[in-house]
């Protein structure tokens, strides 16, 4: 429910595929930045489409006709992103945390999802009566180069898939605003201040989905474990920066 006083001043909306925002991954808050850097960027693709109309919410094959973008034959993208912008703070200066940061994302996998439909659009049912789902992981960065500079940009390659899913509306959107998103530092109050926003009906998790969102399948056994490790900070925080909260 949005609070009756925005506490953050906003200063830019971006769109990101629902299917980034549920994806299941078990990621650090910068790594989640980094994706929201990504998000940014691709937003030169977004621009101009209708999203009340069914035909501009399928699949597209993306232009990456902008500044600081450019893609191989493969269809994989190179994007330059500025030191300073992978920085936690402004007072940061540690360049060897930037580049930290971009080796442990290539380590990172993200995964969606989805059920298995027929050529007639229904589902597929498996010998056990369990819808069958196709799911599809892929590496978040490959190869990765830049210099010892914080003035300077380093240049990572992206899967094509990844860029693919950023403007693929098949399963719906979420817009927020970026500048909210950057200040969160927990990473389940990220996840789920891009639920939550611009969201007019109640929403309701069950727990176990929230857990194969964040990553976190056969961890915290205990109920008010989960709760307290994870839903409690994320509502301190989304309470004190964002116009959102949460019972």
């Amino acid at each position: 429910m949005a609070k009756e006083e925005i506490i953050a001043e906003t200063s830019k909306e971006v769109v990101q595929s629902y299917l980034l925002t549920v994806a299941g991954r078990d990621w650090g808050i910068y790594a989640e930045k980094f994706l929201l850097k990504l998000v940014e960027a691709a937003q030169g693709d977004i621009q101009g489409m209708d999203f009340k109309r069914g035909s501009d919410m399928k699949p597209h094959s993306p232009t990456l006709d902008y500044p600081g973008i450019t893609k191989n034959s493969d269809g994989d993208v190179f994007i330059s992103i500025p030191v300073k912008d992978l920085l936690p703070s402004d007072e940061y200066k540690n360049y060897d945390y930037v580049r930290a940061t971009v080796e442990q994302l290539q380590t990172k996998i993200l995964r969606w999802e989805a059920p298995k439909l027929d050529s007639k659009g229904k589902i597929v049912y498996n010998d056990q009566g369990d819808p069958v789902r196709k799911w599809k992981s892929v590496q978040l960065v490959g190869e990765a180069e830049g210099e010892t500079d914080l003035n300077s940009c380093i240049t990572v390659r992206i899967n094509t898939n990844i860029w693919t899913a950023m403007v693929d509306f098949t399963k719906g959107f979420r817009a927020f605003d970026l500048k909210i998103a950057m200040r969160l530092q927990s990473k389940y109050s990220l996840r789920l201040y891009q639920l939550m926003s611009r969201q007019e009906q109640p929403l309701t998790y069950m727990i176990d989905d929230l857990k194969t969102q964040w990553g976190l399948e056969g961890k915290y056994g205990r109920v008010d474990d989960f709760i307290k490790r994870t839903i409690d900070p994320a509502k301190e925080e989304l309470d004190a920066i964002s116009p959102y909260t949460f019972d």
